[in-house]
C-alpha cells in the first residue's frame, strides 16, 4: 500500500449494557488501543484521523475515505466495509457479526487518488449476544514428584483426579494459591503464570497452567569411626523413601552399627 499515510490510530470502544465501559490499554508500535465488549452482533469503532503523511508532510487529496478490514484471524480480512467521515474522531460500526465469534479488525486510509495507507494497528473482540456475557474455563494441572493443593480467589475449582477447572465470566480476574503438603514443596507455575508466587490471570479467554509439586528430598551423611569404613559418605532421599549405606570393617574388625540407623524419611 502507498506510503502517503501515517499509520492510523484505531480505537476499538464499546459501553456495555449498562453504560460502563471496560479497556484494555496496550501499546503496539508506539500506538494505544482500547478494546470493550461487543453486543448484539456490532463493533463499534473509532480512530483518529491520520494528520500527517509518512514522510511528515501535511495531507492533501484527502476527503476522510476509509476501509475497516475484518475477519475471524489475526492478519486475514477477508471482509470491508467502507466509510467516510471528515472528522478528527472518526466513529463506525460494523454489523452482522456472529455471536460468539472472535474477530480481528484494521482501517486504511485512502486519498482522492486512489492511494491508500498501511493497515493501522490490529484490535480485536469476541461478539456477544445483546446483554449476554461469555465465560471461559480455566485449566489447572497438579503434576510433580509431591503432592499439595491449589485454591482460587472466586469461583470454584471442580477436580477430577490432578485436573482441575472452573467458568468465569470474561474479564473475571482470578488470584490462584498454590500449599504443598507437609512432605512435599511448590517447585513453580507454568502455562498462563511462572514463578512461585500468587498466580494472577485474566479470564478474557480460556486459560491453562500447570502446578508442579516435588517431594521434599534430604541429605544423609555417614561417618565410620577408626578400623574401617562406610560408603558412601552421603546419600539425598526423597521423603518416604530409604537408603543404604555399605560399612566395611578392617581385617579383625566387626562393624557395629549405631541405633540411629535404620527408619524411613
Amino acid at each position: 500500500m502507498s506510503q502517503y499515510f501515517d499509520f492510523l490510530k484505531l480505537i476499538y470502544r464499546v459501553t456495555h449494557y449498562f453504560s460502563q465501559c471496560i479497556s484494555i490499554l496496550i501499546i503496539l508500535s508506539a500506538i494505544f488501543i482500547s478494546a470493550g465488549n461487543v453486543y448484539a452482533g456490532q463493533a463499534p469503532l473509532s480512530w483518529d484521523a491520520p494528520a500527517t503523511n509518512a514522510d511528515g508532510t501535511p495531507i492533501t487529496y484527502f476527503n476522510g475515505d476509509y476501509k475497516i478490514y475484518y475477519g475471524t484471524s489475526s492478519g486475514n480480512y477477508t471482509q470491508t466495509v467502507n466509510v467516510n467521515d471528515t472528522n478528527s474522531v472518526v466513529t463506525s460500526q460494523v454489523a452482522n457479526l456472529t455471536d460468539g465469534q472472535l474477530y480481528y479488525f484494521a482501517v486504511t486510509a485512502i486519498n482522492t487518488l486512489g492511494n491508500e495507507s498501511g493497515y493501522s494497528n490490529e484490535v480485536s473482540k469476541t461478539a456477544l449476544p445483546a446483554g449476554g456475557t461469555t465465560t471461559y474455563t480455566l485449566t489447572i494441572t497438579k503434576s510433580g514428584t509431591g503432592s499439595g493443593n491449589v485454591t482460587a480467589n472466586t469461583g470454584s475449582l471442580t477436580w477430577n483426579g490432578n485436573t482441575g477447572t472452573a467458568s468465569y465470566n470474561s474479564g473475571t480476574i482470578v488470584n490462584l494459591t498454590a500449599s504443598a503438603s507437609a512432605n512435599s514443596t511448590f517447585s513453580g507455575w507454568s502455562g498462563a503464570c511462572t514463578g512461585t508466587g500468587t498466580c494472577t490471570v485474566t479470564m478474557d479467554a480460556a486459560k491453562n497452567l500447570s502446578a508442579t509439586f516435588a517431594l521434599k528430598t534430604y541429605t544423609i551423611t555417614a561417618a565410620a569411626g577408626s578400623n574401617g569404613s562406610i560408603s558412601p559418605a552421603s546419600r539425598t532421599v526423597s521423603h518416604g523413601s530409604t537408603t543404604t549405606f555399605t560399612v566395611t570393617p578392617n581385617t579383625g574388625y566387626t562393624a557395629s552399627v549405631s541405633s540411629t540407623c535404620g527408619g524411613s524419611l
